[in-house]
């Protein structure tokens, strides 16, 4: 990819900020003036270190407007003609505690660049403020008041996929067999840090209605949630493939999560290599990996450089790939644990 201008997408329940002549151009560190659940999409374009946002306007009519007009479902159409153009699979992704946007950004043209994906992020405030628990408290409580936000996205995006995989049915039932179009994307989703806990929520939410089954692979990276009792909502996670879950004993920042409330704050799911009990997920443990350390972000830098196991099997669950079965000769596995360890 190198040279190459890179594009992703944004979807946010974030304020937007405007210019002194009332142009929209950007996204802020509070939840938008109209509501937590309200949406806005945005398209980046550049690279990591220096990119344009463009901000989708909104319809202003106030007439209904023709479903295949509407601004999300043609971001959408450029997103599938983009996978199909450069022969891509789909990242869709949930960032965790204290991010501004331009670190989502950033972190989401890395994953291009890295993994050759395109990626969605769905991006909640989780700018930094106080430091402390207080802070701390605050941000879990926006991550609760966005579970509406992204399960609106997430209907919208299974609602576009739909409608899209039907029309293909449908024309390649006028076409001969060797005409026939193949669909061999495949959408998946990566949750880091406390966006798991955000997941958490809209698993045990009333308004969870199985949206997420348009993934492939669902990928919980070193998720700030409780273990205990994580498979209660984890095995809830509707998905076509697999559900994994990374952990990393020495997570550096999920310890210091940990204390955040003393003894009110339980083992995080991504820094606890016991009562491993879903029924669902495959377990990936990473403490002992060449390079990872006391990392909370053991999916980028360096590292993936450095540990070409590990770029492997992030590289194969943001595809929509198995790890466990193809790398089974570089892992190895623990029953009595039922983790399956990276070197």
């Amino acid at each position: 990819m190198s040279g190459q201008e890179q594009t992703i997408y944004i979807v946010t329940n974030r304020n937007v900020l405007k210019s002194k002549d009332n142009r929209e151009v950007g996204f802020g560190k509070v939840f938008n003036e109209k509501a937590p659940d309200e949406l806005r999409l945005a398209r980046v374009t550049g690279s990591a270190k220096k990119w344009n946002m463009e901000i989708i306007k909104e319809p202003q009519s106030r007439k209904p407007l023709d479903k295949a007009k509407h601004p999300s479902r043609r971001l959408f159409i450029e997103l599938i003609n983009r996978m199909r153009k450069r022969n891509r699979n789909c990242l869709f992704f949930v960032h965790g505690f204290n991010n501004v946007i331009d670190d989502v950004v950033e972190r989401c043209m890395n994953f291009q660049k890295e993994f050759d994906v395109e990626v969605i992020a769905f991006s909640w405030p989780a700018d930094e403020g106080l430091r402390g628990a207080t802070n701390y408290r605050s941000q879990k409580h926006e991550a609760k008041l966005s579970v509406n936000a992204l399960d609106r996205c997430l209907e919208k995006l299974n609602e576009y996929l739909t409608d899209h995989l039907k029309k293909i049915e449908e024309e390649n039932a006028r076409k001969k067999e060797s005409e026939r179009e193949k669909c061999n994307f495949t959408f998946n989703m990566a949750l880091h840090s406390m966006g798991n806990y955000l997941l958490k929520n809209l698993m045990n939410s009333t308004v969870y209605e199985g949206e997420t089954l348009i993934f492939d692979n669902v990928v919980l990276m070193a998720a700030d949630a409780n273990n205990e009792d994580h498979a209660q909502w984890v095995d809830r996670i509707a998905h076509r493939k697999r559900i994994y879950i990374t952990i990393n004993e020495d997570d550096k920042a999920l310890a210091a999560s940990r204390v955040k409330f003393g003894k009110e704050q339980k083992a995080r799911l991504g820094h606890y290599t016991k009562n491993l009990l879903s029924s669902k997920a495959v377990y990936l443990d990473f403490t002992h990996a060449d390079g990872v350390d006391d990392s909370h972000a053991y999916f980028e830098g360096d590292l993936l450089e450095d540990n070409t196991i590990i770029r492997e099997v992030f590289d194969r669950m943001f595809k929509g790939q198995a790890v466990e079965d193809v790398l089974r000769d570089d892992l190895e596995y623990d029953p009595h644990s039922r983790l399956h360890r990276v070197p």
